[in-house]
């Protein structure tokens, strides 16, 4: 198949797509695809497509909120995780900081400052959302 043919679909189907994503409130997907003429394989063949393309670009590229010149430049820290019982401080002693948001999860949770990296928080807040 001709590159360009191929690029014209995938742009149409993805739309296509985007349209069934952000159908109405309380309707079915299969519901907004029969109203608007689309087949369902069709539909889920490319969704899957467009799943597993953007899976790979996210393997292939991770988000990270400071480029690593190489591994030799990683360190660590170690942060203490409050036991069953004991609650999170959300100001440190030595310098005062008291946070403007924090994120929790589970038995688990971030505060943060004003000037976190806004990379940081997003990867912050998905990582919450996942665990």
């Amino acid at each position: 198949m001709d590159q360009i043919v191929h690029n014209v679909r995938q742009e149409y189907w993805r739309d296509i797509v985007a349209q069934c994503q952000s159908r109405p409130e309380g309707m079915t997907a299969k519901q907004w695809m029969h109203e608007n003429g689309i087949n369902d394989k069709s539909y889920y063949y490319w969704q899957r497509k467009f799943r597993i393309e953007t899976f790979q670009e996210l393997v292939e590229e991770p988000e990270l909120p400071v480029k690593i010149s190489s591994p030799a430049n990683v360190s660590f820290a170690e942060m203490p995780y409050p036991t069953t019982g004991q609650a999170a401080s959300t100001t440190t002693d030595a310098n005062q900081i008291t946070p403007v948001g924090v994120i929790r999860s589970g038995n688990m949770s971030v505060a943060f400052t004003e000037n976190i990296p806004p990379q940081l928080l997003s990867l912050l807040v998905k990582e919450a959302a996942n665990a």
